[in-house]
C-alpha cells in the first residue's frame, strides 16, 4: 500500500487522467482489507455498498478516522484533494471507506468513496456536479472493463454532489 501511495505523492508525475487515480485508489481499497471466507458465504446476496450503510458510514469528513491533503498535480499544477480512511466494526463484521475529495478545473469538484465488506463486491459511489455529469456517464464502461481486467467486480454509482 505504500508504494501505491507513494507513487501518487509529491512530484513524481502529473495526474495523467481521472481513471488512473480511481484504479490506484481501488488499489489501495484493496490492501486495505483483508478477504475472510466466512464472511463471503454468510453475506452474499448483499451487496457490499448495501452492507457498508449498515456499518456507520462516515457521512461528514470529521466522521472519518484519517483526513489528510493529497499531493497531487495536474499539469504540473497542484490540484487540491484530500484523503479520508475510515473503517467500522458492528456485530462481527467490519467495513473500510476511503473517500477523495478533489477540485478540477474542468469537471469541478467530485467526491469519490469507496465501501468495502470482505467477500462482497466493492461500492464505489462518484459525486460530482452537473458539469461532469456526461464525462463520468461516458468513463464508465471504460471502468468497469478496467475493474474487470484487474479481477476486482464492483458496484458502480454517480450521484448529484448536491443532493
Amino acid at each position: 500500500m505504500a508504494e501505491l501511495l507513494a507513487s501518487r505523492s509529491g512530484n513524481d508525475a502529473p495526474l495523467q487522467s481521472l481513471q488512473e487515480l480511481v484504479r490506484s485508489l481501488v488499489q489501495i481499497q484493496a490492501a486495505l482489507s483483508a478477504d475472510d471466507p466466512g464472511l463471503r458465504g454468510n453475506l452474499h446476496t448483499i451487496s457490499r455498498e448495501v452492507l457498508a450503510d449498515a456499518l456507520l458510514p462516515p457521512r461528514h469528513l470529521h466522521d472519518y478516522d484519517v483526513v489528510l491533503p493529497l499531493p497531487l498535480l495536474a499539469n504540473q499544477q497542484p490540484l487540491p484533494a484530500r484523503l479520508a480512511i475510515s473503517q467500522r466494526q458492528q456485530g462481527g463484521t467490519s467495513a473500510t471507506f476511503l473517500r477523495v475529495d478533489v477540485e478540477l478545473s474542468q469537471l469541478g469538484p467530485l467526491s469519490l468513496r469507496l465501501s468495502e465488506v470482505s467477500g462482497h463486491p466493492l461500492g464505489i459511489t462518484l459525486f460530482h456536479g452537473p458539469q461532469a455529469a456526461a464525462s463520468l456517464r461516458n468513463g464508465i464502461v471504460d471502468l468497469r472493463q478496467d475493474l474487470e481486467q484487474l479481477g476486482i467486480e464492483a458496484h458502480i454509482r454517480l450521484a448529484d454532489i448536491n443532493s
